[in-house]
């Protein structure tokens, strides 16, 4: 160092602070460009996982309210709703799928779609066969509503023609007493069919079938009893209708309960797609958490780095600034009161300076010619002292 040149110093100088301001700049791009890759997994990554988790779940629960107020009110403006919505539903998963592939990381939502795609697949194959038990039920409904009207209508004009037949009196009110408990439990079944059918609980349809099972020993007590022809032709006719009124309940009941248990088993396939959306949101919320907490930490860091770079390039540049400033006015200091004592005649001195740049040649310099004065001085003292011995001589010769 102290045989570089004033401008090398000087370039070492502002080398250093150079180099240190390089280093900062490197350090905080390479924190900004880990910011950048946070925002870039955030916004390429977290958020669309977080969104279409969130529009899967959304999609998964009209799909299923959809379904049940089908099932339930049997009305074809559900049914749309509920097909919609799961047209969206499978497109979100298909969206999830393609994310998960365009990024391996995202592994949860990788199950987490596969998992959501095959119960969909179960929930159309359930909300098909939803769809056609509903149908039946429509259809068995308007047939169980015919045989109804048939079978209230053929009683009660059976009870009109044991009123107006002959026979004792106790006779007639004996028939007309199992006709009526016949169109009473009639009217107890068709209370349990609208009940079970505007409620989906298939337990009233089923006592109320189990209270009508006994139709035919009460048919076969009332055939017992006699009557006219014209009565014993209406009590055929009500034993058929009879029979038919219960054979379309107890369709309606089997309906009824597939209905019922498609509605467990569909709304066993649609929460476990609910549950699937909401892992795979929860892990993107996670996610993102973690990664804005990285990103803050990076911004932090880079903060403190720049902050901590700047005071030691500020103090190191203040340093070289003295330590270059003081190579150079101390020894020109000492320079100048050496000038002042060889300009004073005092050539015996030296520069005690020993530097292999310009300060130390220039001390070499005045130091060989403070050397090279001494040595004229001293000759011209000594030409002066012969001329004084001359001089000397003539005189004492002239006298």
């Amino acid at each position: 160092m102290r045989n570089l040149k004033l401008a090398g110093r000087i370039g070492v100088g502002f080398g250093l602070v150079l180099a240190i301001a390089v280093a900062l700049g490197a350090m905080a791009i390479l924190d900004m460009r880990g910011v950048q890759g946070d925002a870039t997994r955030l916004k390429d990554e977290t958020v669309p996982q977080v969104t279409v988790a969130n529009e899967l779940e959304r999609s998964a629960l009209l799909t299923m309210y959809a379904m049940r107020g089908y099932a339930l009110s049997r009305n074809g403006d559900f049914l749309d709703k509920e097909k919609a919505a799961l047209i969206d539903a499978n497109k979100y998963v298909d969206q999830a799928l393609a994310l998960a592939a365009a990024h391996p990381r995202l592994v949860i939502m990788k199950a987490g779609a596969a998992g959501a795609k095959a119960k969909l697949d179960a929930y159309s194959k359930l909300a098909d066969q939803t769809e056609s038990a509903v149908s039946n039920i429509v259809e068995m409904e308007k047939a169980q509503a015919i045989a109804e009207d048939i079978f209230h209508t053929v009683g009660t004009g059976y009870m009109d023609s044991i009123r107006t037949g002959g026979g004792s009196a106790q006779g007639r009110l004996a028939r007309l007493s199992a006709v009526a408990g016949l169109l009473e439990a009639g009217n107890r079944l068709r209370i349990a069919n609208l009940t079970a059918i505007s409620s989906g609980d298939p337990d009233p349809l089923k006592s109320a079938l189990d209270d009508f099972a006994s139709f035919s020993s009460r048919m076969a007590a009332l055939k017992a009893m006699g009557g006219t022809q014209e009565e014993k032709d209406q009590l055929s006719d009500l034993a058929r209708s009879g029979t038919d009124y219960s054979a379309t309940s107890a369709a309606i009941l089997a309906d009824v309960q597939a209905l019922a248990a498609l509605d467990g088993t569909r709304g066993t396939a649609a929460q476990a797609v609910l549950d699937a959306a909401r892992m795979v949101s929860q892990s993107g919320l996670k996610d993102a958490g973690t990664a804005t907490a990285l990103a803050s930490a990076r911004l932090v860091s880079a903060v403190i780095m720049l902050a901590a770079g700047l005071l030691a390039a500020a103090l190191l540049g203040i340093a070289v600034a003295l330590a270059i400033t003081r190579s150079i006015t101390v020894p020109l200091a000492k320079g100048v009161a050496y000038a002042r004592l060889v300009a004073a005649g005092d050539f015996t001195q030296r520069l005690d300076i020993h530097r292999g740049d310009e300060v130390g040649m220039l001390a070499d310099a005045l130091n060989g010619m403070a050397s090279k004065l001494n040595g004229m001085v001293a000759t011209v003292q000594q030409s002066a002292e012969q001329v004084a011995a001359s001089s000397q001589e003539i005189s004492s010769g002239a006298q």
